[in-house]
């Protein structure tokens, strides 16, 4: 929810954050759970890492994503544009 308030934020009960830049702080969770999500983000490495300096050591990620196995590309849906909005792509890479 970007345009809704900072990261980190609650928002009507909703704890607002960037996938990206995690506001948490270092090894703050046993757990982390993601569904679904990290199809939609631009930069799943990126976030990947911030899940991973978030977690405890020993900790454990459980996620889901959609993947087609016999496929190598990765679609691209959506690109951030220069000022942090989301543009429509259409490409593959």
């Amino acid at each position: 929810m970007p345009d809704k308030g900072r990261p980190g934020a609650t928002i009507r009960g909703i704890r607002n954050e960037d996938l990206n830049a995690l506001t948490w702080r270092d090894a703050s969770f046993n757990f982390v759970l993601s569904f679904d999500v990290l199809e939609h983000v631009e930069n799943a490495h990126t976030c990947l890492k911030e899940v991973l300096r978030c977690l405890k050591p020993g900790g454990t990620f459980l996620f889901t994503a959609p993947f087609r196995v016999e496929s190598s590309e990765t679609l691209i849906r959506a690109r951030r544009d220069p000022g942090g909005g989301a543009t429509c792509a259409s490409s593959s890479a």
